[in-house]
């Protein structure tokens, strides 16, 4: 299967569900478990979708099963409000909270009130922890992201992920190279040494990387 960058994404009856941000693998085994679907037609923000729920592949669409539910999806970035020093004190000082708004009303119509006899805490009620709904220890790869050698040196970036159509195990890495003429490089997954978010290091030198076929000539 073939995943790359702004690819579209339709249900199986052809509805628009948004584009193909990020593929989600397992740097441990090479498999893709999820795409990273952009807001689009039918989502209102990016949700993480399976790869199981993937039908089919193609330059201009990733079609999703019949039976896929895209509505059901959750959010890539999910946002959790959590209550500072537990849920009894949320609650407790959210009622302290009511009673000063209530006693700011009074002290409105009433100036002769100088102060609230509950004075406010400067605490806030709670705090915003940032939660992405993918596996434990996975890695949402951005296409576009680095590729370096094994000495760190720049070798291009990710533009398409190639993965085998049972397993979703990545097969190959299509890394684009130069600044106006784009030179493309077909990359086996085998080479790979590291991979964080948005770069990858290969363990072959950059003349190895240089010497392999242009990936367009190949298809031509």
């Amino acid at each position: 299967m073939h995943f790359k960058k702004n690819t579209k994404v339709l249900t199986h009856d052809q509805k628009n569900v948004g584009n193909i941000d990020r593929v989600v693998m397992d740097p441990a085994t090479d498999e893709v478990s999820h795409l990273v679907v952009e807001k689009g037609f039918l989502f209102t923000e990016d949700k993480v979708v399976p790869v199981t729920d993937v039908e089919s592949t193609s330059e201009k669409a990733v079609i999703l099963k019949k039976a896929a539910a895209p509505e059901d999806y959750p959010q890539f970035d999910e946002t959790q409000y959590i209550p500072n020093a537990g849920v009894e004190d949320f609650n407790r000082r959210q009622a302290d909270e009511a009673r000063q708004l209530l006693w700011y009303h009074a002290a409105v119509k009433a100036p002769y009130l100088k102060s609230s006899p509950h004075p406010s805490r400067s605490k806030p009620l709670y705090h915003k922890e940032k939660h992405r709904n993918i596996p434990e220890d996975a890695v949402a790869l951005e296409e576009g992201a680095d590729v370096t050698d094994r000495e760190g040196r720049h070798l291009g970036s990710i533009t398409d992920v190639y993965t085998e159509p049972e397993t979703f195990k990545i097969t190959h890495l299509l890394v684009s190279s130069g600044m106006i003429k784009k030179d493309r490089k077909i990359v086996p997954a085998a080479w790979v040494k590291d991979i964080v978010e948005d770069s990858v290091q290969l363990h072959i030198k950059k003349q190895v990387f240089e010497n392999l076929p242009d990936a367009d000539k190949d298809e031509a």
